[in-house]
């Protein structure tokens, strides 16, 4: 310890100190339980083309185009599976709009 600084001491009664105690290690247990899920749900390359059945190409080009959401961490690529679902529903719903857009235009002729 350096001349400069202080130590203050509080007395608490043990209940309180307990309950200190308590809120910090549940918060600790939460913030690690976010951190574990999340990395549940982050999926390599790999494992996202595995995952989409699709090829290392497309998947790129999707990442590229900005239809498949992407993290990165240093120079690795990760997805979150959630994102890549909600952009695979996105995208069939797109998809099943212009062939019943395209349905009604082929009927009116």
């Amino acid at each position: 310890m350096t001349p400069t600084q202080t130590v203050t001491t509080v007395t608490l009664p043990p209940e309180q100190l307990l309950g200190l105690i308590r809120e910090a290690a549940l918060a600790a247990l939460a913030e690690h339980e976010q951190h574990k899920a999340l990395a549940e749900t982050l999926l390599t390359t790999s494992q996202a083309l595995d995952f989409l059945r699709v090829s290392k190409v497309t998947l790129h080009g999707w990442r590229m185009s900005g239809k498949v959401p992407y993290r990165r961490i240093g120079r690795r690529v990760f997805y979150v599976k959630s994102e890549l679902l909600a952009a695979l529903e996105s995208g069939r719903r797109g998809r099943e709009r212009r062939t019943a857009e395209a349905g009604k235009k082929v009927s009116m002729l």
